[in-house]
This record gives structure tokens, C-alpha cells and sequence, in this order.
């Protein structure tokens, strides 16, 4: 799997050619500077363009060798489950705006994205 190296945020994503096995890829630039492509034929090819992992700070596996993205988590952090809580309160009372609905269900989504793997 490789070693998680963090935190880091994703500058900008492009897609590649399909892989010889007709799998998306990707070309990654990280925010120290970073320039990779995401591990053929991986399942991080098909998550990396998901709104959980756009604008936060992110633990990446990078393959020992080739330093290829391998995986990748939302970092979830204590800010973000206070904002989470307050969000899911309104939420039960039905008071929760129609513009934060979008912010609440990508907040959710780090909190399970972090949850998987962290074990929490």
C-alpha cells in the first residue's frame, strides 16, 4: 500500500489516458510541490475525483519506489466535527439551510472516508 505522508491537499488533477486495462488515471499535483499519477489499475483511480477530497487536507500512500499515489483519506478534525454536530442538530430540528445541506453531506462523507481508515 505504501507509506501515508500528510497533510497534504490536492493543487490540481488531470485526467490520463486510460490504462492498458481500460482504467482511469490520473496526473497529481500535491501542495508541496508534488507532481505524480495515481497507481494504475488501483482503486484510488476511481474515489480521486470525489468532492471529499477537494479544498481539505488529506493523508496520501505513496508506492515505496515509484512514489505513485496509492490511496488516499480526509483528514477529519475537531473543527470539523463540532461543525458537523451543530450541522446535525439543524439538521434533526429541520432547520438546516438549503445551502448548507451540500456542506453537511461532504462533511458526513470525510467523517466516514476518515473513519474507514483510521478505525474510529
Amino acid at each position: 500500500m505504501g507509506t501515508y505522508e500528510g497533510p497534504l491537499r490536492i493543487v490540481a488533477l488531470e485526467r490520463l489516458r486510460l490504462s492498458p486495462n481500460g482504467n482511469p488515471r490520473f496526473q497529481v499535483v500535491l501542495n508541496d510541490g508534488t507532481v505524480t499519477q495515481t497507481q494504475s489499475d488501483a482503486a484510488i483511480n476511481y474515489k480521486i475525483e470525489n468532492i471529499t477530497y477537494r479544498d481539505t487536507d488529506l493523508m496520501v500512500a505513496f508506492a515505496p519506489r515509484t512514489r505513485q499515489i496509492t490511496d488516499l483519506y480526509p483528514i477529519f478534525t475537531e473543527a470539523d466535527a463540532q461543525e458537523l454536530r451543530e450541522m446535525d442538530a439543524r439538521q434533526s430540528l429541520g432547520t438546516l439551510e438549503s445551502d448548507e445541506r451540500r456542506r453537511w453531506q461532504i462533511l458526513s462523507s470525510r467523517r466516514d472516508a476518515a473513519r474507514r481508515h483510521t478505525g474510529e
